[in-house]
């Protein structure tokens, strides 16, 4: 009978003492790796400013059908809407939130600057950058417009990739450093690229298309309808 007694407390200690060593090699290995994880996949906001410069331009909060209209330069914290009437004119601009000082003898350039003419619907929906620079991942902006007369858009790296992504009614575009164009109209939506390259999934086939320098797509709810060379006449 003792030595049962025996035999069951040793089985108990083996099983403590196993479960210990393995929860101890988790510990060693999982915490250098969630930090390395965090490290490398946490991100922050970016500094966004709109500038009203012409005409009506009123900012929606999500989920609001009251709109507050802008004067003045603005600092934008989360996802916004941005209307704009007809003859209205309006600058998004995108900032690394260190690099971010309006008041100084000369200000850092933005990382995107949006801008809008026009009749115009346009929704911020992320701007984000790594909190720590050790991360390999780039800036990554995400616009939604809904309707626009005329957006034109400048991407810069500024010591880190930077990833626009447009999203319309019609189709999409993921775009690099470069100069752009969107025109959204009832109908379609015609991406322009004046240097850069932008990707275009053809929203029939899924299929990606990459503009080039000079190159327009036209894009509709059915797919992708005619690419061309050449300046955009605006």
């Amino acid at each position: 009978l003792f030595m049962n007694k025996f035999k069951r407390f040793e089985t108990v200690a083996w099983v403590i003492l196993i479960t210990a060593f393995c929860m101890c090699v988790i510990i060693a290995i999982g915490t250098p790796w969630s930090a390395r994880w965090l490290m490398m996949n946490t991100t922050r906001p970016l500094k966004v400013v709109i500038q009203p410069r012409a005409g009506i331009v009123a900012q929606q909060e999500p989920g609001s059908s009251t709109s507050t209209l802008l004067n003045n330069d603005t600092e934008i914290i989360g996802k916004k809407t941005f209307q704009l009437e007809e003859n209205a004119e309006a600058w998004l601009l995108f900032f690394h939130p260190e690099s971010y000082n309006p008041g100084a003898e000369t200000p850092t350039p933005p990382i995107i600057t949006v801008q809008i003419y026009g009749k115009t619907d346009i929704t911020i929906e992320n701007a984000q950058t790594p909190r720590f620079s050790a991360s390999r991942l780039p800036n990554q902006i995400t616009l939604d417009i809904r309707r626009g007369a005329n957006t034109q858009i400048a991407v810069e790296n500024n010591d880190r990739a930077t990833v626009l992504y447009v999203q319309t009614p019609h189709g999409n575009a993921e775009m690099d450093s470069g100069t752009y164009t969107v025109v959204v109209e009832d109908d379609q939506t015609e991406f322009a690229v004046s240097s850069g390259r932008a990707r275009i999934p053809n929203p029939a086939t899924g299929e990606k298309f990459i503009l080039g320098e000079l190159q327009r797509a036209e894009v509709t709810a059915e797919g992708l309808a005619e690419i061309y060379t050449g300046e955009r006449n605006i």
